[in-house]
């Protein structure tokens, strides 16, 4: 496929608002645009990306996609308080861009899996399971940050799966906004527990009495910009983040966004034993990340 060059508009920035007044898009551009958005990501979680991105090959946008499997390691064995419940690499984190091709609109999203396993053992009256790898609690969460030179941010949204399972935690993000000069910022909170809950069986595998193991949907959320500035592509850079957390039984979770050398989130005023590990690098080492001049062509 072809590469596609980002749309160059010159334009104030601005700081986090409603939808701004752009002189060759019509507000119902946006929500059309939102709608091919929305049905490329259910047709994601239902069928898969090579279908998705056969979908794509028809609609008026550009895409471009980059998968990261994050560098979280177990802790200490099971028995032990404050394990790391998620193994090594089984957090999932595919980051797109979305451009369209006759508005200067623009969809970062990132969509959440975890690679979950559950052993299971002969017992001398039936079988037992031992969760290898799966989700605690408290909540996950994840973050995108942007430069507000670059694209002022129009809306939020978050997408549901067309079979239901959805775990991002609201339908508003838990914190949006400027942080310093330049940087905008969302984050979400990612139920990873609930995710690998919903998937557990364990009269299933009582019965079946066998290793099982699976990739489990988490969840997605998507950030809506507009492109302003007369930038190149490859400045055009939107970052991820994750933090993983752990080993605090069900306490109240506030959060807060914080951006070292990419985005990140931290989480404070829980209780003293909830432990956690911020990425925003992948296992390679790379950053979790997607640029302007990444967008494929569609048509």
């Amino acid at each position: 496929m072809q590469r596609r060059k980002f749309l160059k508009l010159v334009g104030a920035s601005g700081a986090l608002s409603a939808i701004p007044a752009v002189s060759n898009a019509e507000p119902d551009d946006l929500e059309k645009f939102k709608r091919i958005v929305e049905k490329s990501s259910k047709i994601r979680a239902t069928a898969g990306k090579d279908a998705m991105m056969r979908w794509l090959e028809n609609q008026p946008v550009d895409a471009h996609f980059e998968k990261y499997k994050l560098p979280i390691s177990l802790g200490p064995k099971a028995e032990n308080i404050g394990m790391e419940k998620i193994e090594d690499g089984s957090i999932i984190i595919d980051m797109g861009l979305y451009q369209s091709y006759y508005n200067p609109y623009v969809s970062a999203f990132m969509e959440f899996y975890y690679d979950l396993k559950l052993d299971s053992w002969t017992a001398p009256y039936g079988c037992g399971t031992e969760k290898v790898s799966y989700g605690d609690n408290p909540k996950d969460a994840a973050a995108m940050t942007w430069n507000t030179n670059h694209y002022e941010a129009i809306s939020y949204d978050r997408f549901e799966a067309s079979n239901g399972t959805e775990y991002v935690e609201t339908s508003d993000p838990f914190q949006t906004g400027q942080l310093g000069y330049d940087t905008g910022k969302i984050g979400f909170r990612i139920n990873d527990y609930q995710a690998s809950a919903d998937w557990i069986d364990i009269d299933a595998l009582d019965v079946y009495c066998e290793t099982d193991s699976t990739r489990v949907y988490a969840g997605q959320a998507s950030l809506f910009l507009t492109a302003i500035g007369d930038y190149d592509p490859s400045e055009r850079i939107v970052k991820g983040g994750y933090v993983h957390t752990y080993d605090a039984g069900s306490p109240t979770v506030g959060a807060s966004l914080s951006i070292p050398a990419g985005a990140s989130v931290s989480l404070t005023g829980a209780n003293e034993n909830i432990k956690q590990r911020s990425v925003i690098r992948d296992r390679n080492g790379d950053e979790i990340a997607v640029t302007g001049d990444e967008v494929e062509t569609g048509p």
